[in-house]
């Protein structure tokens, strides 16, 4: 197993893509010490910094924590889970491919303000979960799905609860 930490190798990804620290910490929000601790392993970003992070740099938080093998660095993202995951539920449906596959697992960080243009996991009333973008307008709210083979559904308080926002995703990799 490999003991390349989360740090290194956003840092490989920042270099790679170009950016300095200070670029880095001016297109995500945040301070350039920021990106000078997570870079040290002397501090995790939050959810949703790393997901902000990891689109600047056209990675998933998938690529921060596999190795070369796609072996997933066990330590690293249970610290991470603990720290910053409220839950993980795994994709049963195509219905936001190619977001999220069947199969992969998202991870979920409770938050239950309505966000525009956000992907949710929401329970409807008869306990089931769905992942869909919110889109908020002047009189409704849609949930609506990547696969246009499904049905936009119109969001109630009455009828959906919010459970949170999707801010990552784990896939498995074949192992041969």
């Amino acid at each position: 197993m490999s003991n390349i930490k989360i740090g290194e190798k956003l840092r490989f990804f920042r270099e790679k893509c170009g950016y300095s620290m200070q670029e880095l910490a001016d297109e995500v929000l945040i301070s350039k010490m920021s990106i000078y601790y997570y870079e040290k392993n002397m501090k995790i970003p939050g959810a949703d910094i790393l997901f902000r992070i990891c689109q600047k740099l056209n990675i998933t938080p998938n690529d921060l924590f596999y190795n070369k093998e796609n072996i997933i660095l066990e330590e690293q993202i249970k610290e991470y889970n603990e720290k910053i995951f409220s839950l993980k539920i795994q994709i049963t449906d195509d219905s936001n491919y190619p977001i999220l596959k069947k199969d992969e697992i998202a991870l979920i960080k409770k938050d239950e303000k309505i966000t525009n243009k956000v992907l949710f996991l929401i329970e409807d009333s008869n306990k089931n979960l769905i992942i869909r973008y919110m889109i908020k307008t002047e009189n409704t709210i849609q949930l609506i799905p990547q696969n246009l083979n499904y049905s936009i559904i119109e969001y109630d308080e009455k009828n959906h609860k919010i459970i949170g926002k999707v801010i990552g995703k784990i896939s498995y990799f074949d192992q041969k």
